[in-house]
């Protein structure tokens, strides 16, 4: 160090000219002993020179300590740093032009120090310094925004490190006022970027979304103005990652999740960067990864999480104040792979790091509640898997601590709420003691009623909390399920792509049927009233994306004529948000969705205030459900683990029926059994395993009209017709596993066919329904009278590239429809051989398909079907381009068919949803076709018997046509009445449901 003041004597100024410009090399440089050599020589110089020039040299040694420090980690330098930042103030008294830089350069430096001892009074002394340094800087000069930008940084660590609000705020403040201040400056990217950090930790805080949004805005304007080289580019990457991530937490976008991992992979691969932010982005990019794991579970990203975390703890010196995070970051994922492959030794090590990251944080910083919940998970886990009951104690313990240890306002408080009240619930189930159950509701209960939590946290501790309670307090239960399922749409936001919102939903199967279920029970609501609230629930609760999209699929044309252009923006976002990037061509270049979702719910606020449209794209009101039924009752069955019953709408209201002989147990192994024998009936290799599935169907219909289809028609008094009349008209919503079973197919069918047969099919006439929005939606498309159009699309498969099934019956087939429908357009696939000399645009492609659709009342499928078991929104029809470009679920999503009337869909699944979590969903062909535009929709529930389906499509169309006036349109609106009366002729001549049962009627 340089001799005392009192011994310097003055150097010349081409000394200190020469000592100064060799710092300012050396600044940048990456060459420690570059940095070194210079820092040296400024030393010896110091001795030499006194007053301004002292103040001056001993600024340039300060920033280059640090800069060196950067590089070695050596905290003598920080130390170093800030004593030549001391001196060069005090060489400055008031009134001096450098004493503002001095102030503020000191304050940067300090908090640099906080950084790696965690000292508070480093922090508090970079604030006071850096508020000093921006009084004495005048509004307009150019240096006021670094300064400010400097203590933006001090008062965030601060709030992070204690917590106070207040220091958030004047961050903001302040940074706003930087932002505003350095408009045109080239370094405003660093202000811009502090902002954009003090944001994040306001919508940590509070949950504000707008505080997310701009920080995420700020981190892609700053990140797309910089250049690959630019010195702070990863810390860019890194901080537009972080916001990224905060998003994919609160909403489930997978691509959010997937551009941070690759930016913080970035930002810790940049080579240039210091040791410190390296670790930093290492944890980072290892707690992004396994939180990917969680979503995507490929076991790839849950190993390199870990190795990321053990890099950034290894790179943290003890004391470091980012050290506990990064042990708690590795602890967790640590506990993730134990979860995930049975090895204990990670979980021993996940419960010592997540003990040592509790260690390393002070009581009062604020992220001691994460670390401590983080820590009370993985001992309830090891508990699970030890059984030592210490460890569930220990679990309650810290997770009181954690909870304790959050502010009330925090989003992230609803977690920890969650946690302790899943180890206090393992506690009670170990002890009984009606204590820990008591304090377990009422930590969920407290997650729930933290309005800026995640919806989907929010949901599962109402779920959970309603599940502790249903027994002893039924009317709680019902109002916490009734709240979760009114959150559900929240985690289906139109923000999101289709493969994220069925993930969120199907996290949740069966909520609504509990919510039902448990409505039905309320003593709090009359009841007389507790059907309806039911159905309710369960129109809110179930197809929660096709409602969504039935909603906005309104006809425009009123609006249209009160404001065209707010019609035509509608029009424009509906079409943007429809078309998904995730399910769309790879070239495809997707806007922003979040943005676009909130300018489109701003749009839907906006006609909603216009006189007359206050329900636009509204979930039915009470009235418009009970004029749903005028045409005939509405039946939806509810299954749950609590009770089962029907709920029976007619126009004069709803009426519940209990199913004391079904049960959710009974249920899914009927419908396992149904679609086993069925398969086993057509393609079992023997004719004893052919017959005995057959007589296992035959027995699983008599148990279906026994226990549900058969109480619900007397229940509605229902009398069959003559033999060969229509009957009665009937709509089924059947939820969950239910939906697998054929309900129109429900009976004795080795009765007498007549009008006191024990079968559903000789009493009425059945439809099929998802709910009632898309029944309304069915009977909204206009009568094919009035329709412009009048034509048929035939798409036939008699063979199917990639597949050696052949169809051969199809050319019967089409020529049966040729002769039915005469106003038609035939997609034939040719032979292989005849392929090259066939005109492309005859070929049944997915391009063609979609091309004659719009003109086309009726569209006609005679080919093989597929539903994807692990994606239902890719079940697909199999055309002649199905390995190349699938005709889906998903591609039908954007499709508006203005004169659609009937789809019939001759192929094998095309009203199944594998998937059981979205089986609420219907998200299947048939609800696709209806989407669409298609009021009427025939398909099938499992595979068919080819020869069958052929016969049943030819006596359907017999018997919509015959109907039909000649030289008129078709009349579609009697396609369940034809499809009825087709189903019984062939069931009269062949009783085994397996050759009829799988076809139904959609719609209205």
């Amino acid at each position: 160090m340089p001799a005392d003041d009192e011994h310097t004597h003055d150097a010349d100024d081409g000394q200190l000219s020469s000592v100064l410009r060799r710092l300012e090399e050396a600044f940048g440089s990456g060459d420690r002993t570059v940095v070194g050599d210079a820092i040296e020589q400024g030393r010896r110089t110091l001795g030499t020179v006194s007053g301004d020039q002292r103040g001056t040299l001993c600024n340039y040694l300060a920033y280059a300590l640090r800069y060196r420090f950067g590089l070695a980690g050596a905290a003598a330098d920080l130390d170093d740093a800030v004593v030549m930042g001391r001196k060069a103030l005090d060489t400055s008294p008031v009134g001096h032009p450098a004493r503002a830089m001095y102030l503020s350069n000191l304050g940067d430096t300090l908090r640099v120090r906080f950084e790696l001892q965690g000292t508070p009074a480093d922090l508090d002394e970079a604030i006071r310094v850096g508020r000093e340094a921006i009084d004495l800087t005048a509004t307009g000069n150019p240096d006021r925004a670094d300064y400010q930008t400097n203590l933006v940084g001090a008062l965030q660590r601060r709030f992070e490190w204690s917590g106070a609000p207040e220091d958030l705020d004047e961050a903001i403040r302040v940074g706003r006022e930087a932002v505003d201040a350095a408009a045109g400056n080239p370094e405003s990217a660093t202000i811009l970027t502090n902002l954009g950090g003090v944001l994040q930790a306001r919508f940590a805080r509070l949950g504000r979304r707008a505080d997310l949004d701009k920080a995420l805005a700020l981190g892609r304007k700053v990140l797309s103005a910089s250049d690959a080289g630019h010195p702070n580019r990863a810390l860019y990457e890194s901080n537009l990652a972080g916001a990224l991530q905060r998003r994919f937490d609160r909403t489930g976008a997978l691509p959010d999740l997937n551009e941070a991992v690759q930016l913080y992979r970035h930002a810790a691969d940049t080579p240039a960067i210091q040791a410190l932010d390296r670790a930093i982005f290492s944890s980072n990019l290892g707690s992004a990864l396994r939180i990917r794991f969680d979503r995507t579970r490929v076991r790839a990203d849950l190993d390199n999480a870990v190795d990321a975390g053990r890099e950034a703890v290894d790179a943290s010196p003890i004391g470091h104040p980012n050290r506990a995070m990064y042990l708690s970051n590795l602890g967790n994922s640590l506990g993730t792979r134990f979860e995930a492959a049975g090895a204990a030794d990670d979980l021993d090590e996940a419960a010592e790091v997540g003990r040592k990251a509790v260690e390393a944080s002070p009581v009062g910083y604020p992220d001691r509640a994460m670390y401590l919940s983080n820590l009370g998970s993985t001992l309830r886990i090891r508990f699970d898997r030890m059984g030592v009951l210490a460890d569930l104690d220990e679990a309650v313990a810290v997770g009181r601590k954690a909870v304790d240890a959050s502010a009330i306002e925090r989003p992230d408080r609803a977690v920890y709420l969650a946690n302790l009240g899943d180890a206090l619930t393992s506690r009670f189930e170990q002890s009984g003691l009606p204590h820990d159950l008591d304090q377990a509701i009422n930590a969920f209960q407290e997650a729930v009623d933290t309005a800026g939590a995640a919806p989907s946290t929010r949901i599962r501790a109402a779920r959970t909390a309603g599940r502790l309670v249903a027994q002893a307090d039924p009317a709680r239960a019902a109002r916490l399920f009734e709240g979760a399922v009114r959150l559900l749409p929240e985690v289906a936001a139109r923000s999101l792509e289709r493969a994220d919102q069925q993930y969120a939903l199907g996290g949740f199967a069966g909520l609504a049927a509990d919510a039902a279920a448990l409505a039905l029970q309320n003593p709090d609501t009359a009841e007389g009233d507790r059907p309806e609230s039911a159905l309710q629930l369960l129109e809110a609760g179930r197809g929660v994306l096709l409602s969504q999209a039935l909603h906005v699929r309104s006809d425009l044309s009123d609006l249209a004529m009160r404001d065209k252009d707010l019609a035509d923006r509608f029009g424009e976002l509906r079409d943007l948000l429809d078309h998904d990037r995730n399910l769309d061509d790879a070239g495809y270049a997707a806007p922003d969705r979040h943005q676009l979702a909130g300018e489109f719910e701003n749009l839907l606020g906006r006609i909603r205030e216009l006189d007359g449209f206050a329900s636009f794209a509204l979930p039915p009101t009470r009235d418009e459900l009970l004029a749903a039924a005028a045409h005939g009752p509405i039946v939806a069955v509810n299954i749950s683990e609590y009770r089962c019953d029907a709920l029976l709408l007619s126009a004069d209201g709803v009426t519940g029926l209990r199913l004391r002989d079904l049960s959710a147990e009974l249920v899914t192994e009927k419908a396992l059994a149904f679609h086993r024998a069925s398969a086993a009936a057509q393609q079992g290799t023997t004719l004893l395993e052919r017959y005995t599935a057959r007589a296992q169907l035959n027995q699983i219909l008599e148990w279906l009209w026994d226990a549900a289809a058969g109480p619900v028609l007397d229940k509605l008094n229902h009398e069959a017709a003559a033999t060969g009349s229509t009957g009665s008209r009937i709509w089924w919503m059947p939820g969950g596993l239910l939906s697998l079973l054929p309900i129109h197919a429900a009976g004795h069918h080795s009765d007498p066919a007549g009008p006191a047969a024990r079968t559903v099919i000789d009493r009425v006439v059945s439809s099929y329904t998802p709910t009632i929005a898309a029944l309304r939606h069915a009977r909204r498309v206009p009568d094919v009278a009035t329709t412009a159009v009048s034509r048929a699309l035939i798409v036939m498969m008699p063979t199917t590239p990639g597949r050696d099934d052949r169809l051969d019956l199809l050319s019967e087939e089409t020529r049966k429809l040729a002769t039915r429908l005469p106003e038609s357009v035939t997609l034939v696939e040719p032979d292989p051989a005849a392929l090259a000399a066939t005109p492309s645009d005859t070929v049944p492609t997915k391009a063609n398909v979609l091309a004659q659709l719009p003109a086309c009342t009726i569209a006609h499928f005679a080919c093989h079907g597929a539903s994807d078991p692990a994606d239902p929104s890719q079940s697909q029809l199999l055309l002649h381009d199905h390995r190349t470009d699938r005709f889906t679920v998903a591609a039908l999503a954007p499709i508006r068919l203005e004169h659609a009337q009937l789809a019939y869909l001759s192929a094998c699944e095309t009203a199944l949803t594998v998937d059981t979590r979205l089986i609420d969903e219907a998200i299947h062909l048939s609800s696709a076709f209806q989407l669409a535009g298609y009021p009427h929709v025939i398909a099938t529930l499992w595979a068919v018997n080819h020869r069958f389906s052929v016969r049943i499509a030819d006596e359907f169309y017999d018997a919509l046509t015959t109907a039909t006036e000649p030289g008129t349109p078709i009349d579609a609106s009697g396609a369940a009445e034809a499809l009825h009366r087709a189903i019984r002729k062939v069931r009269n001549k062949f009783p085994e449901p397996a050759f009829w049962a799988a076809h139904l009627h959609a719609g209205a």
